[in-house]
Protein backbone atom coordinates (compact mmCIF):
# COMPACT_ATOMS: atom_id res chain seq x y z
CA UNK A 1 0.00 0.00 0.00
CA UNK A 2 1.39 3.54 -0.90
CA UNK A 3 2.59 5.61 2.03
CA UNK A 4 0.15 8.57 0.60
CA UNK A 5 -2.95 6.39 0.69
CA UNK A 6 -5.56 7.29 3.16
CA UNK A 7 -7.06 4.05 5.04
CA UNK A 8 -11.07 5.22 4.69
CA UNK A 9 -11.92 2.15 6.62
CA UNK A 10 -14.94 2.23 9.43
CA UNK A 11 -16.31 -0.42 11.14
CA UNK A 12 -20.09 -1.35 9.88
CA UNK A 13 -20.67 -2.77 13.80
CA UNK A 14 -17.79 -2.57 16.04
CA UNK A 15 -17.46 0.96 17.66
CA UNK A 16 -14.03 2.29 18.25
CA UNK A 17 -13.40 0.50 22.01
CA UNK A 18 -14.77 -2.80 20.24
CA UNK A 19 -12.48 -2.91 17.36
CA UNK A 20 -9.52 -2.00 19.10
CA UNK A 21 -10.80 -4.87 21.68
CA UNK A 22 -11.05 -7.28 18.78
CA UNK A 23 -7.05 -6.80 17.11
CA UNK A 24 -5.51 -7.52 20.13
CA UNK A 25 -7.95 -10.35 21.06
CA UNK A 26 -7.11 -11.55 17.51
CA UNK A 27 -3.10 -10.54 18.35
CA UNK A 28 -3.33 -12.48 21.06
CA UNK A 29 -4.29 -15.34 19.36
CA UNK A 30 -2.42 -15.20 15.95
CA UNK A 31 0.38 -13.12 17.36
CA UNK A 32 3.05 -11.96 14.38
CA UNK A 33 6.02 -14.00 14.83
CA UNK A 34 8.49 -14.64 11.81
CA UNK A 35 4.96 -14.98 10.03
CA UNK A 36 2.13 -12.02 10.08
CA UNK A 37 -0.04 -12.18 12.52
CA UNK A 38 -3.59 -11.29 13.15
CA UNK A 39 -3.50 -7.27 13.52
CA UNK A 40 -1.07 -7.46 9.80
CA UNK A 41 -3.98 -9.76 8.39
CA UNK A 42 -6.61 -7.39 9.14
CA UNK A 43 -8.27 -9.88 11.56
CA UNK A 44 -10.81 -7.07 12.79
CA UNK A 45 -12.49 -6.08 9.58
CA UNK A 46 -13.12 -9.69 8.84
CA UNK A 47 -14.78 -9.75 12.23
CA UNK A 48 -16.60 -6.55 11.84
CA UNK A 49 -17.59 -8.01 8.34
CA UNK A 50 -19.00 -10.96 9.67
CA UNK A 51 -20.77 -9.60 12.10
CA UNK A 52 -22.48 -7.38 9.88
CA UNK A 53 -24.02 -10.38 7.97
CA UNK A 54 -25.17 -12.41 11.20
CA UNK A 55 -28.82 -11.98 12.58
CA UNK A 56 -29.10 -9.33 15.35
CA UNK A 57 -29.57 -12.18 18.13
CA UNK A 58 -25.87 -13.43 16.69
CA UNK A 59 -24.39 -10.17 16.70
CA UNK A 60 -25.89 -8.90 20.11
CA UNK A 61 -24.07 -12.14 21.39
CA UNK A 62 -20.69 -11.07 20.41
CA UNK A 63 -21.20 -7.22 21.43
CA UNK A 64 -22.85 -8.77 24.86
CA UNK A 65 -19.12 -10.79 25.12
CA UNK A 66 -16.93 -8.15 24.63
CA UNK A 67 -19.00 -6.21 27.36
CA UNK A 68 -18.65 -8.57 29.83
CA UNK A 69 -14.71 -9.19 29.45
CA UNK A 70 -14.58 -5.40 30.06
CA UNK A 71 -17.03 -5.26 32.58
CA UNK A 72 -14.51 -8.26 34.43
CA UNK A 73 -11.48 -6.31 33.51
CA UNK A 74 -12.97 -3.28 35.66
CA UNK A 75 -13.87 -5.02 38.48
CA UNK A 76 -10.59 -6.83 38.73
CA UNK A 77 -8.31 -4.71 37.56
CA UNK A 78 -9.59 -1.03 37.37
CA UNK A 79 -9.82 -0.77 33.70
CA UNK A 80 -11.72 -1.97 30.35
CA UNK A 81 -9.61 -4.82 28.55
CA UNK A 82 -7.73 -3.09 26.06
CA UNK A 83 -6.09 -0.21 28.35
CA UNK A 84 -4.55 -3.13 30.26
CA UNK A 85 -0.88 -4.07 30.81
CA UNK A 86 -0.57 -6.94 28.69
CA UNK A 87 0.46 -8.63 32.01
CA UNK A 88 -2.52 -8.22 33.13
CA UNK A 89 -4.12 -10.16 30.55
CA UNK A 90 -4.27 -13.19 31.93
CA UNK A 91 -7.55 -13.91 33.03
CA UNK A 92 -8.32 -16.28 36.17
Amino acid sequence: KPASSVDTWKPRVLDQHQDRTVTILAELIIPRTDTPGATDAQVNRYVDQMLASYPVSRREGFLSGLAWLDGYCNSNHGAPFADLSQGAWVLY
